[in-house]
């Protein structure tokens, strides 16, 4: 009975919100029982081996990863034959 209330429950909200896809998502989200909350870059975060709070070195490191990472796959792609 729990089961059944709990598929009607969130098959009505779908079906409320149905023209409203950012809802719809929410609603999905909340029934497989995932956070909504990524606003934030957590206040910490490991960089090159090394532990830091400092938010403009975490930038800074966000910022050559990927400005860094197309030209490091660019040049993995052969030349063309023709």
């Amino acid at each position: 009975m729990k089961r059944k209330c709990k598929h009607d429950y969130f098959a009505n909200e779908v079906s409320k919100y149905e023209n409203n896809i950012k809802k719809t998502w929410n609603i999905l989200n909340t029934l497989i029982g995932i956070n909504s909350n990524k606003s934030r870059i957590s206040d910490s975060s490991m960089i090159i081996k090394k532990f830091t709070k400092d938010s403009n070195n975490i930038a800074n490191k966000f910022y050559e990863y990927f400005s860094e990472i197309g030209h490091k796959f660019a040049s993995k792609i052969p030349s063309p034959d023709k």
